[in-house]
């Protein structure tokens, strides 16, 4: 039975299935939920949620020796010093090239889903909050977002997450430059 209201859902379930572990499926699916659950409100197609939902970590079980000959295969230079960030852009080129998507939106947001990016859609944006918050994440900063969304509103969400997951990433490294000018641009936008 097919959960999403999109022609492609099953296609996207089987890839899945075959290529991430069962913890990681059961991510992307309810990543894919909460995107759904938000779409209306955000102006984005079930279609763009679904999709950017279940493929955003089609590549992450990929060891970090995969994900650079991918991305060399696929052109991308950037990141290649952080393995760990390289899944998204490597994904977001197997959807475009492999799966023939060609909704930018969801390619973006796939491709930028790790760090975000300044002037980035709102897909991406649900999808920065919903890989964050997702009901499947145990953690308190998890469901303090899902309590914002509910009560201030998306725009208040997305500060928060940004903050949260900025916070979190400078305790171990430095952050990346795009998730520094993501957190400017959204403050800019965003902030009342």
């Amino acid at each position: 039975m097919n959960e999403f209201p999109i022609e492609r859902a099953e296609e996207f379930h089987e890839l899945l299935r075959r290529r991430v572990p069962e913890k990681t499926y059961a991510h992307c699916v309810s990543v894919a939920k909460t995107m759904l659950a938000m779409a209306d409100k955000v102006e984005i197609t079930p279609e763009q949620a679904v999709t950017a939902g279940l493929l955003h970590d089609l590549c992450k079980p990929m060891k970090p020796a995969e994900l650079a000959q991918a991305a060399a295969e696929y052109g991308i230079t950037e990141d290649l010093e952080s393995p760990n960030l390289l899944h998204g852009p490597v994904a977001a080129e197997e959807c475009r090239q492999t799966l023939d998507i060609e909704d930018e939106g969801v390619i973006d947001a796939i491709r930028w889903h790790t760090t975000g990016r300044a002037g980035w859609s709102r897909v991406g944006q649900a999808m920065y909050i919903a890989d964050f918050s997702e009901p499947l994440r145990a953690y308190a900063g998890a469901e303090e977002a899902r309590e914002i969304l509910d009560r201030d509103g998306f725009e208040a969400a997305l500060l928060f997450v940004i903050d949260q997951k900025l916070n979190q990433v400078k305790k171990h490294r430095s952050l990346h430059p795009s998730s520094e000018d993501f957190a400017k641009w959204a403050e800019r936008e965003f902030a009342s």
